[in-house]
């Protein structure tokens, strides 16, 4: 199958979704969107950037807001001298802002000399520089805002989840999303000796199309040359018309051609080189980091492990909750206990905070009784998978969620899995026959993800959890 021909059949897919009736019960959240709480910051925050803002020596032209962080704001603008669209970030001002900034160019530099280029699937630095500006009202501070220009990119894969309804993308698309993850992983972990450190869906985003990319193109680089002799050119509607261009269905386009970049290396490290011990998004959190046992490259192979999961399912692996009675950390220990297993006792005695979670015994006192559920058993009865699939997605994602680091796997022996083989047919189908009918839990209980329910399970064994019980020796 050629890749236009892959991608219709995955546009395809995504649209007959429509046609479904809704099954999950996860719903967006503040934390789910593309959006973000700091939308409303003023522009003085941002250097004062702006629509029809001229930046390093009149070479950059703002054309709009495309999103804000709490750190920083993205604006797609127009390159003269490249005579294309870019995307300018601008960082706020803060010292510690600052700091980290030039710590992130300085590791985006180190990619982009491995990847001149930038085919592989991480985002690439075309430059970066300086801005000052003095706050526009007295006492006027210059006050600096460091800047760095990327390629325009389209959505991020967390659009994907919730165009999906959050309830699992088809297969195949899956696969692919997921080769082009490990393969970024593979790179930076390989060629760069980089650790991303906060993998997860808000940071992988998808390629524009190449109709979408010819369209903003065009229109952006009408709009900077009129720019040039009349000012009035920055009509609200106009800005708007450019910066959402396309429907759903291009949308769905850009899902299905599934050509992913890692982004956001603002949290990043070197092998060689870290800078703080406080590492991942909670539901993406490897053991090590909540125990203080160090960590290392194969800490994004455990968010990566978690992440694929999610695009499956469309729900988190893990998504802990804390209680009178235990914290959230100790929930989030317990509820990898349930899916991979008991923790080694070396393991246990690495971690910094293992005190503070485990008794002399290896256990946690505050959450007594835990069951092994297994990662095959979730998937076939609380997500209706089919037997043969969930055995192999679960022989797919175990390595990945090894409890020792050292024996996690590598992005390279991941991308080698039969589960990312295309041409495989062990299942045409995502889920089995009951593919609309949910388990609200494994237990029977309601919890937030069906994990805590294992403890209400009885202790019988079925013949998958004795015949995959192998896959999850440490």
């Amino acid at each position: 199958m050629s890749t236009n021909e892959q991608a219709s059949s995955f546009a395809s897919q995504l649209k007959s979704i429509d046609s479904k009736p809704r099954v999950s019960s996860r719903s967006g959240s503040s934390e789910d969107g593309d959006t973000s709480q700091d939308e409303g910051l003023p522009a003085s925050e941002y250097g004062g950037v702006g629509p029809g803002s001229y930046l390093k020596d009149r070479r950059y032209l703002i054309i709009g807001r495309l999103g804000s962080g709490h750190f920083s704001a993205v604006f797609l603008a127009y390159d003269y001298h490249e005579k294309r669209s870019v995307a300018v970030k601008v960082q706020r001002s803060a010292e510690h802002y600052i700091e980290a900034a030039r710590d992130e160019i300085e590791l985006l530099r180190d990619l982009g000399r491995k990847d001149p280029e930038g085919k592989q699937p991480v985002v690439h630095l075309n430059d970066c520089f300086e801005l000052y500006y003095d706050g526009g009202e007295p006492p006027k501070t210059r006050k600096l805002h460091i800047c760095t220009v990327f390629e325009v990119l389209g959505k991020t894969l967390l659009s994907l989840i919730r165009r999906c309804r959050y309830e699992g993308a088809p297969l195949n698309l899956v696969k692919v999303i997921s080769k082009g993850i490990l393969q970024g992983l593979d790179y930076l972990h390989t060629e760069c000796k980089i650790i991303h450190t906060d993998l997860k869906p808000e940071n992988v985003m998808f390629e524009l199309t190449p109709k979408q990319e010819s369209h903003m193109n065009s229109e952006v680089r009408r709009l900077a040359t009129e720019a040039l002799t009349n000012t009035a050119v920055f009509d609200t509607d106009r800005v708007k018309s450019i910066m959402m261009a396309f429907g759903p269905e291009e949308t769905d386009n850009q899902f299905a051609l599934a050509k992913v970049k890692i982004i956001d290396f603002g949290n990043a490290c070197w092998t060689h080189k870290q800078f703080a011990s406080d590492i991942q998004t909670r539901q993406y959190r490897c053991p090590e980091a909540i125990i203080g046992a160090g960590y290392d490259t194969s800490a994004d192979i455990w968010s990566a492990g978690c992440m694929i999961f999610e695009i499956l399912t469309g729900d988190y692996l893990f998504d802990p909750r804390g209680t009178e009675s235990y914290c959230r950390d100790e929930d989030h220990l317990a509820m990898m206990m349930e899916i991979v297993g008991k923790f080694p006792s070396d393991f246990v005695s690495r971690g910094a905070y293992s005190g503070d979670y485990f008794d002399r015994y290896d256990e946690l006192p505050s959450i007594p009784e835990i069951r092994f559920i297994g990662l095959l058993k979730l998937l076939h009865r609380k997500y209706s998978f089919s037997k043969d699939l969930s055995a192999d997605v679960a022989d797919f994602l175990i390595p990945m969620l090894k409890i020792r680091p050292e024996r996690r796997a590598k992005a390279k022996d991941c991308m080698e899995h039969p589960f990312l083989d295309l041409t495989r047919e062990l299942s045409s189908r995502l889920r089995g026959d009951n593919a609309h009918s949910r388990f609200p839990s494994i237990g029977g209980t309601n919890s937030p993800n069906g994990l805590r329910a294992a403890k209400h399970m009885t202790r019988r064994k079925s013949k998958y959890q004795r015949a995959y019980r192998k896959l999850f020796k440490d």
